[in-house]
């Protein structure tokens, strides 16, 4: 089994609500940020220029379970990517959110 990528994230005041936790929408930002980061920006270039192929998010469920809150640094990740098809690949990320140390 692949080893599961971690992509830390700050989290900063304007990424709270009222209520000062994260605002939910703004974990799926994270979540893009991370693929991004896993691929690479210039691998994602040239695969959109050269090749054609460009990346959509078809599905996505979120479990809340802890948010996070302004000064926590979570890792928006420990994300597995898997080949579903000849034209889908899966990513699955058990948890949602995990406190980095």
């Amino acid at each position: 089994m692949a080893t599961p990528a971690v992509f830390p994230v700050q989290i900063y005041y304007e990424d709270t609500d009222h209520s000062g936790l994260v605002y939910h929408a703004n974990y799926l930002k994270y979540f893009e940020r991370a693929r991004e980061h896993l691929l690479g920006v210039q691998e994602l270039l040239r695969l959109y220029h050269e090749d054609g192929i460009g990346f959509v998010v078809y599905r996505c469920e979120l479990s809340f379970k802890q948010g996070a809150v302004f000064g926590d640094t979570i890792g928006s990740g420990h994300a597995r990517c898997s080949r579903a098809s000849t034209a889908r690949a899966s990513s699955r990320t058990p948890t949602a959110a995990t406190r980095c140390s």
